[in-house]
């Protein structure tokens, strides 16, 4: 039998309401709002191991899949006053044949995350629809200082239902749908991520294949996968500027196999802990694909961008883009 993302999630949903009820004063902690549309609750907060390279700033992948638990978490919530519907209805479309592939995300970072003297466990958490625009839905999850209600982490994602037999993404979405969202946004707008420029030929590249571990039950790889793997490249190119002998450098430095290191990427631009990253996703990534991940960077020196592409015969198709902006120095970190 397989167990699906969706089922193994509302068997950690139940495991989890149980806890928070133990815990938190019967459950009072956990709280669902109709109009506008969000549920806030208590999670466990960063784990340790998100600061082992780093005493101060957190890991970013360990950061997002925290997020993500809340997302997950929020998102399986349900409406009494609305017999029992969840939260964002994605269930509700999973039962009538539709997946929920991710278009455009953007995670923003407060100082707050790096500062010691603020603490991350427990911390505070909403999840809420933010928005629909035709087909296009919006969501937003954030996590705040459990006390003090400081925010620390906000992700707002933009989505599309697809169809799962033809996998082409909808034109129009049921009417009970919209009727129970519409007028219940916690956004003024949608989130719609621009594209970047056309990246420079003077990249540094690095080739990846997809694993299989990278995929999710929509058959294709989860939306972590393309930060997570920008993020080693990240790292790798940070390390072979700063550790490695066969890197040239200087102003453009290049090293033995034709690669161009971004110029002003360095190890202490990213301690000061990242500030905002955005990501288009353009097309699936599926496992088994050999994909090429390019860095560079134009005239911010606290900004890295990425392009994921692959290969189709004599062209190149982009999966996914992704800009990652780092704070300026501070003396809290």
């Amino acid at each position: 039998m397989r167990v699906t993302t969706m089922s193994l999630a509302a068997s950690v949903s139940r495991v989890w309401t149980k806890y928070l009820q133990s815990m938190y004063d019967g459950g009072s902690h956990t709280k669902v709002n109709d109009k506008p549309r969000y549920a806030t609750f208590t999670h466990p907060g960063l784990p340790l191991w998100a600061y082992d390279t780093n005493p101060v700033a957190p890991n970013l992948i360990d950061v997002i899949r925290v997020t993500e638990d809340c997302m997950l978490y929020g998102a399986l919530q349900t409406v009494p006053e609305q017999g029992n519907q969840t939260l964002d209805l994605c269930k509700e479309m999973r039962e009538c044949g539709y997946w929920c592939f991710q278009t455009d995300l953007e995670l923003t970072f407060s100082k707050a995350l790096y500062d010691p003297a603020v603490p991350k466990w427990p911390v505070r958490a909403y999840y809420g629809h933010g928005y629909r625009a035709g087909s296009l839905v919006t969501y937003q999850t954030g996590l705040k200082a459990y006390c003090s209600d400081v925010p620390l982490v906000t992700m707002t994602c933009s989505a599309a239902f697809v169809n799962r037999e033809t996998r082409k993404v909808a034109k129009s979405l049921p009417e009970w749908f919209k009727s129970s969202l519409d007028g219940k946004e916690i956004l003024d707008k949608g989130l719609r991520i621009g594209r970047l420029p056309k990246r420079s030929n003077e990249t540094f590249k690095e080739k990846k294949m997809v694993l299989l571990s990278d995929m999710d039950e929509n058959g294709h790889a989860n939306f972590k996968t393309y930060m997570n793997k920008s993020y080693e490249t990240l790292r790798h190119v940070i390390t072979m500027k700063e550790f490695s002998h066969t890197a040239e450098h200087s102003s453009a430095p290049e090293n033995c196999r034709g690669q161009v290191i971004p110029q002003w990427l360095t190890s202490s631009i990213v301690s000061q802990g990242m500030k905002c990253l955005k990501a288009k996703f353009i097309k699936e990534c599926l496992p088994g694909d050999e994909v090429c991940i390019h860095v560079w960077q134009e005239d911010n020196p606290r900004l890295a961008l990425f392009s994921m592409e692959r290969e189709e015969g004599h062209k190149t198709q982009v999966l996914c883009e992704i800009s990652m902006e780092f704070f300026e120095p501070s003396s809290k970190l």
